[in-house]
């Protein structure tokens, strides 16, 4: 018999990690389905896994949004509640994918506060 708490843990996590995963995969995604996800996932009191970001990134790209992962990136910043290591992490976990789509960071733009 299952718990409680296990169906709690498995539709916490189906939510946190594979609802996002899913979400920004998707081939046909458009723009209203991509900022809605990404307004979704910055309602929670989290800072989205680099794999995540990652997708977010390649969602981007696919729609030819160069802004909106500009927009990401100062967001997981905001995020990391001013954390420079949690931050610097996640820019060294997402730099392969950043440097093949050819995305600055916001500091290296010039934009940060």
């Amino acid at each position: 018999m299952t718990s409680l708490s296990e169906v709690v843990f498995r539709n916490t996590f189906i939510i946190f990690f594979l609802y996002p995963l899913d979400l920004f995969i998707r081939p046909d995604i458009d723009h209203w389905e991509l900022r809605k996800g990404l307004n979704e996932l910055y309602g929670y009191d989290l800072v989205p896994e680099p794999k995540i970001i990652i997708e977010m990134m390649q969602a981007c790209r696919r729609l030819n949004d160069y802004p909106m992962t500009l927009r990401i990136l100062e967001a997981v910043h905001d995020k990391c509640a001013g954390s420079e290591e949690i931050y610097n992490y996640i820019l060294s976990e997402i730099k392969p994918t950043r440097e093949e789509l050819g995305v600055s960071t916001p500091e290296e733009l010039g934009m940060a506060e």
